[in-house]
């Protein structure tokens, strides 16, 4: 699931414009109406809704699940277009998600 593509957003959007997008898709489709639409709006709004989340969830794709932190590493240095490393805590964040059981 695109986030974005749920609120119809460009990925440049701003923290205004993106609770603005929630705000009306809450209100277009609230949960006696569309409880699968409302869930996919609240899924969208958590992984987008604050800027560390935001971000995250533009430059890391979603984590492999791994056994390991060392495998997860190992993923995370195979993932095409990484220039620049990413801050600590979304690294930290992205291998915890990698770490835990499906």
């Amino acid at each position: 699931m695109n986030p974005f593509l749920v609120l119809n957003l460009p990925v440049t959007a701003t923290d205004d414009e993106i609770r603005r997008a929630w705000l009306t898709a809450v209100q277009e489709c609230p949960p006696e109406k569309d409880a699968a639409r409302f869930q996919a709006v609240q899924e969208a709004w958590r992984a987008i809704g604050e800027a560390r989340a935001r971000w995250a969830s533009v430059l890391l794709p979603a984590p492999p699940r791994t056994d390991s932190l060392l495998q997860a590493a190992r993923e995370f240095a195979r993932l095409p277009g990484r220039l620049a490393p990413a801050p600590a805590p979304v690294l930290r964040a992205w291998f915890t998600a990698c770490a835990q059981k499906p």
